[in-house]
């Protein structure tokens, strides 16, 4: 397992160089305590995500910083009106997405998304249709939820540690739940970015969940 800030920076390195989706060399990598904080520009906002999912991955990681800027090759210039009409018509496509309820503003190549959906995964949807688009610099995801149904406070806890037995990537003893309205709270640790990617999914699968907080949910290597 990768320990020491070199080790990991080393790892991220080769990672990022090995990643075909790619273009590294303006990608600058600095690591203080197990802490990643990512600079330099990418041509494109996919490069971006991936270049973040990417270092999450590297064993040794406990947080990233990414202050990557998004600096588009000539190709790859859209106006406003372009990108907004393709945003329009990804959502208009997506079938698993109500009609009529997302709106799209762009502006300066940044979109901004909003209106209301009943399930988490529409509103990351909506999000992942638009987010590759050329032209776009970044997603501001403004969607809120609107559940046909209230979450049991009584069910959450047993139903996510449930959840969390039945994932052989999750260890259910170092995590717990706790509800405040419509809200879930995680607490404790996991012991790497996937266990806390699918804790959050986890949570986000209870029916009436509105919002998720995983502040308290640390990353231990």
């Amino acid at each position: 397992m990768l320990t020491s800030d070199p080790l990991i920076k080393q790892g991220i390195q080769e990672a990022l160089n090995f990643e075909p989706g790619l273009k590294s060399q303006n990608i600058i990598v600095n690591v203080d305590q197990g802490i990643v904080t990512l600079t330099g520009s990418v041509e494109n906002y996919f490069e971006k995500f991936l270049a973040e999912k990417t270092v999450k991955n590297i064993q040794g990681v406990k947080g990233v910083i990414e202050e990557l800027q998004v600096k588009f090759g000539e190709h790859l210039q859209r106006s406003d009106e372009e990108i907004a009409k393709a945003a329009v018509r990804a959502i208009e496509w997506d079938s698993s997405l109500p009609p009529n309820k997302i709106k799209v503003v762009v502006e300066h190549g940044a979109i901004k998304l909003s209106g209301e959906v009943e399930w988490h995964f529409q509103r990351d949807r909506a999000y992942q249709d638009v987010k590759y688009l050329f032209g776009v610099k970044s997603v501001l995801n403004d969607i809120t939820l609107k559940p046909r149904t209230s979450i049991k406070p009584e069910q959450v806890s047993k139903r996510i540690l449930s959840e969390f037995q039945r994932n052989a990537c999750l260890d259910a003893r170092k995590v717990q739940v706790e509800t405040e309205g419509s809200k879930i709270i995680l607490k404790g640790s996991v012991r790497s970015w996937a266990e806390y990617e699918e804790a959050r999914h986890a949570a986000w699968s209870v029916p009436g969940v509105t919002a998720i907080n995983s502040e308290q949910l640390k990353v231990k290597v």
